[in-house]
């Protein structure tokens, strides 16, 4: 059977015999049902005269994007004259991890350095050294629900948001053993959740906003162009202290965030306003000989990392209750919204997938990259900034 996969047919497709769909998006990419609801992801290729498969992962611990993105890798190493079931059958010959802390470090080397963003790597082994802390003597075949239960919660009292990030982190290690033979102990399948999450208040008023922008004044360099730009461009933390000078192109005015960087694993160009241009001309003359414009002053060579004293800072001069930066992304959402720009054009400015709607058209089928949309909203953001931080009418910079 064959069929382009997406999102929600992997999620709902059943059979009453076991079946395996072609993915004619993704050559040799298959997907295996079984009657139980089991599903898992397997490559199909050709190796030495001989058809085989090698099985990606199961589903949904490994989602179509990761798998599509598993097979592209495969082809690759077929093509280069490697046999990945061969590599993988050698694996399996190894020793299986006995503890948590041995099966920590094979999953840290093997999953996390390997299949995540250097940008995501840093949280994900921030909360496995929690998870080490805690088990690492233990049997990875004896902890149990309980074990796991009482841990979490426990967490879960003060930092219900972190509780649940450690248990997504926690299944995924228990799934990766799984998957490699390991061990059939599994104590988090199917575990709910154990952090209450509250839904924060994230409304901010023209004088909160005006307050923030004079905390950001209050910041050292390079951190106070950081914090602007956050607020002018409405981009992720990550990716805009990562921000390179070879990326802004300064002709077309615009900030093209690499494949590599980007939440989405895609390129994404970023149209560069009035007061963005501003700050940048600004700090140029700062940092513009360093490799990243928001060039670490402690770590020369490396760009701004470490932001709870510097929102603990803003926080506390703007006088507000429990700021984070990522409000600042809201912030720019929000205010769009109130200027009447259309909701598939703020979810391109921020390339956020679900606003943008790509789950109803896709970039398989159209190439349109709403760069005058983009352009024209951020302009129109920045227009409203200004107005709000000084009450005057914004002023337009000409770019040389």
């Amino acid at each position: 059977m064959e069929k382009s996969l997406t999102d929600a047919y992997v999620k709902t497709v059943e059979s009453p015999k076991r079946i395996e769909i072609f993915d004619t998006s993704k050559s040799g990419l298959a997907l295996r049902v079984n009657p139980s609801g089991y599903k898992s992801f397997f490559y199909r290729y050709r190796f030495g005269g001989k058809i085989k498969r090698f099985t990606i992962g199961s589903y949904p611990s490994i989602s179509l994007a990761e798998a599509r993105r598993r097979a592209d890798e495969l082809r690759v190493q077929v093509h280069a004259g490697e046999d990945p079931q061969g590599d993988k059958q050698r694996l399996k010959n190894r020793e299986a991890p006995k503890t948590i802390g041995e099966l920590a470090d094979l999953f840290e080397k093997e999953y996390i350095e390997r299949e995540l963003k250097e940008s995501t790597q840093s949280s994900y082994k921030s909360r496995l050294n929690k998870i080490r802390k805690k088990f690492s003597r233990y049997s990875v075949d004896e902890v149990t629900r309980g074990d796991v239960k009482r841990f979490l919660k426990k967490i879960a009292e003060k930092q219900p948001y972190n509780a649940n990030r450690i248990q997504a982190i926690f299944s995924k290690m228990y799934s990766f053993a799984f998957e490699e033979e390991f061990t059939d102990n599994h104590p988090l399948k199917r575990l709910s959740k154990f952090g209450e999450e509250e839904t924060r208040d994230t409304n901010y008023y023209p004088e909160d906003i005006r307050n923030i922008w004079q905390a950001m004044e209050e910041e050292r360099e390079p951190t106070q162009s950081l914090l602007k730009l956050l607020l002018i461009t409405g981009q992720r933390l990550g990716e805009t202290s990562r921000m390179k000078w070879a990326d802004i192109d300064t002709e077309n005015a615009l900030w093209i965030i690499p494949k590599k960087e980007t939440k989405g694993d895609r390129v994404h160009v970023v149209p560069l306003s009035d007061k963005a241009i501003e700050v940048l001309e600004h700090l140029h003359e700062l940092t513009g000989e360093k490799e990243y414009v928001f060039n670490s002053p402690k770590k020369d060579g490396q760009p701004l990392s470490y932001f709870r004293q510097v929102m603990d800072r803003v926080e506390e001069v703007a006088e507000l209750d429990d700021f984070r930066l990522h409000d600042l992304r809201h912030i720019v959402a929000t205010n769009m919204q109130r200027l009447k720009i259309d909701f598939m054009h703020i979810g391109k400015v921020l390339n956020h997938k679900g606003m943008a709607k790509e789950y109803i058209v896709t970039s398989r089928y159209i190439d349109y990259d709403y760069l005058d949309e983009k352009r024209e909203a951020l302009q129109k953001w920045s227009n409203e900034l200004e107005r709000i931080i000084s009450g005057k009418k914004a002023k337009v910079f000409k770019i040389g």
